[in-house]
């Protein structure tokens, strides 16, 4: 007995399995991206922030915690909610997280006598 196999058999599997796995995307897990840290993680901890300013940030272009970083106050106080001191507690936070990040990878301590 011949059982006829199509020649897109392959990308007809890989199409099903991406269809009904809901953590793949773009072909990807989402377990297999390398930074797992999203911008409600990063600035949930800022007095001021919850889901509406998170909301409001994304419909601004601000989705990742990068691009946070890279804005300045002035482009922050553009997003609905956000004002100049908002603005100024997310630029505290931020620059707080990234020295809090290089103390930790300075395990040598080095840092304290030459920073």
């Amino acid at each position: 007995m011949n059982v006829a196999v199509p020649d897109d058999l392959p990308a007809q599997i890989a199409e099903y399995s991406a269809r009904d796995d809901p953590g793949r995307v773009d072909g990807e897990r989402e377990t297999d991206r390398t930074d797992h840290t999203s911008l409600e993680e990063v600035l949930k901890p800022v007095p001021g922030i919850g889901t509406g300013i998170l909301e409001n940030l994304g419909e601004h272009g601000f989705t990742t915690p990068e691009d946070i970083q890279n804005a300045s106050e002035a482009e922050l106080r553009q997003v609905a909610g956000i004002g100049a001191k908002l603005a100024a507690r997310i630029d505290s936070h931020l620059s707080d997280s990234d020295a809090n990040e290089s103390d930790e990878s300075d395990s040598s301590g080095l840092g304290d006598l030459f920073g």
